[in-house]
């Protein structure tokens, strides 16, 4: 209680913070109690990271008839651990463009990292098309096993034309202060919260991200066996107000439960034939995570 009070008076937004994180854990959890994806019916699991559940309404023009689940974390790093530890999931292949996954290889029979090998230099993440075609080569090597693929988008960078063009440089996509130590330009939360970019062309970048990834992500569930069901591990907030203490968020920060930040679309796909799921007998597949893993989680906004 006294390190909390000291923190409040030394940084009040960190001290808010704080609060706000107990609140949630201790409070909300008892009514967004979060949903455990592992947990959940599906052969295969289309992760389109952050986002958020109106913006998916918006992209499909289906507002009201989306179906959701609470996630089981606000940021990346929260969902996968808070999914994760504790498990042996020696039925799943996990694909993915975000480099926090490899935080879950002891626990995941393999973890594919496309963050590694098909990291586009220009636009610092993964494209939907890479990620499609390395999830059809994880199935064609494990069809006996469940399948994450793990989207980057809508999460930043902006892929999109307006996202890239339109928007002024900036640095990351969390919410969490975090500067180029050589540019030591603002994040793009930081922008929107002191007006020096617009709320409607940010959520423009974000929209078009969706709408970049979205029909990729459906074809690839008409390619893949059995059933599939379209997700996202958070969303983002776009400068609403926390509770109980009621100061503005940006971005993902983690430890939250706000609805623009854990209520996430959850959209089956059904197919007429399932996968005869095979748990591995032997010793989990997935090694050692790459040099250069923390260099990709800082072109996509997060720090270590």
């Amino acid at each position: 209680m006294l390190q909390t009070l000291r923190t409040a008076l030394q940084n009040p937004h960190r001290g808010a913070l704080h609060i706000n994180r107990n609140f949630a854990r201790n409070v909300v959890e008892q009514v967004r109690p979060s949903s455990m994806i592992f947990e959940e019916e599906w052969d295969n699991l289309i992760i389109l990271d952050a986002c958020r559940l109106d913006l998916f309404q918006q992209v499909l023009n289906r507002n009201g008839s989306i179906d959701f689940r609470w996630s089981a974390g606000s940021d990346s790093m929260e969902f996968i651990r808070q999914n994760t530890e504790g498990r042996v999931l020696n039925d799943v292949v996990w694909v993915s463009a975000n480099p926090w996954v490899s935080e879950a290889r002891d626990h995941v029979f393999k973890v594919k990292d496309v963050w590694d090998t098909g990291w586009n230099e220009e636009l610092q993440t993964v494209l939907p098309e890479t990620m499609k075609d390395a999830a059809i080569e994880a199935e064609e090597a494990h069809p006996n096993k469940r399948l994450v693929v793990h989207f980057m988008q809508p999460h930043y960078p902006f892929i999109g034309e307006f996202g890239r063009n339109a928007l002024p440089s900036h640095r990351t996509f969390t919410g969490e202060g975090m500067v180029d130590v050589e540019t030591e330009d603002k994040s793009i939360w930081e922008k929107l919260e002191s007006g020096d970019v617009a709320k409607e062309d940010v959520w423009r970048a974000y929209r078009e991200n969706l709408e970049m990834v979205y029909p990729v992500a459906k074809e690839l569930c008409s390619e893949l066996t059995g059933r599939s069901v379209i997700t996202s591990d958070h969303g983002n907030e776009f400068g609403n107000r926390g509770y109980p203490i009621p100061i503005r968020l940006f971005g993902h920060p983690g430890g939250l439960r706000t609805k623009n930040l854990v209520k996430v679309p959850w959209i089956p796909f059904e197919d007429d034939e399932r996968k005869e799921i095979q748990p591995a007998s032997g010793p989990i597949e997935s090694e050692d995570s790459s040099e250069v893993i923390e260099d990709r989680l800082q072109a996509l906004g997060y720090h270590k």
